[in-house]
């Protein structure tokens, strides 16, 4: 190949000769024909057409969000569904991307804070990031794209043990509607509740809703009760409210 003139320079031009630049490369964001025109500084050009059929668009960076390892102060697995407070943060968040993005970042900014921060790249497109906590997250590469705002809300208080509230909020020949609260739900993981309508010999199923409802119940003195369960296999003492229906 013949040695260039040390007296000829090249600009290269990617929009057909509207703009010019002393770089022969750029960055396209999308598959498709595009054009390279040169001149040098004698005022020669020449013109190219050529195919790209291996970029990653111009689009957002697409995330999976997954939280695992999450347990309770009793070292018990608990479930963590984003959005849910949970007694202590020492469950772990994987952020996984799809596709290939350039150099991509892992950005935080703690609840209640105003200032981002990195928070690490990414291998094999996973970022693992060990307690949360209250947080929002995204993810950007080098080139300016970035994929949607998520959050985490790890929340960690120490945690106590649940303290059942019962409220009858109406009693009839229609319905027994009961209420059941945690008096420590500012520091609870999410939490299962069982109701007992005989003085706590039978018990109704665990569930996560705690409202209980008792269809047309036969005339006669109910002593009602309710448990909670904090951690795998620990439950609450029961507290009680007298019902009669006439």
């Amino acid at each position: 190949m013949a040695e260039k003139h040390p007296d000829v320079k090249f600009e290269y031009s990617f929009s057909d000769g509207k703009y010019w630049s002393p770089y022969d490369h750029c960055r396209v964001w999308k598959n498709g024909t595009y054009d390279l025109m040169i001149r040098d500084n004698y005022g020669q050009t020449a013109k190219r057409a050529y195919e790209e059929t291996g970029v990653v668009e111009d689009g957002e960076i697409p995330v999976q969000i997954e939280f695992i390892d999450f347990i309770d102060f009793n070292n018990n697995p608990i479930e963590y569904y984003d959005g849910i407070v949970i007694s202590r943060s020492t469950g772990k968040m994987i952020v996984t991307i799809s596709g290939d993005f350039s150099d991509p970042i892992l950005y935080m900014k703690t609840k209640g804070q105003t200032a981002w921060q990195k928070k690490g790249g990414f291998s094999n497109n996973k970022n693992t990031l060990t307690d949360p906590g209250q947080a929002e997250y995204y993810v950007m590469d080098s080139y300016g794209r970035r994929s949607e705002t998520f959050t985490s809300e790890a929340i960690t208080y120490t945690p106590y043990s649940a303290r059942p509230v019962i409220t009858i909020l109406h009693a009839d020949s229609g319905a027994i509607i009961t209420e059941v609260k945690d008096s420590t739900e500012t520091n609870a993981i999410p939490r299962r509740y069982a109701i007992s309508y005989d003085n706590g010999k039978t018990w109704s199923d665990w569930q996560l809703g705690r409202y209980f409802q008792k269809i047309n119940p036969p005339i006669g003195t109910y002593i009602v009760r309710v448990k909670i369960k904090y951690t795998t296999g620990v439950e609450s003492d029961s507290v009680g409210k007298t019902v009669t229906i006439k």
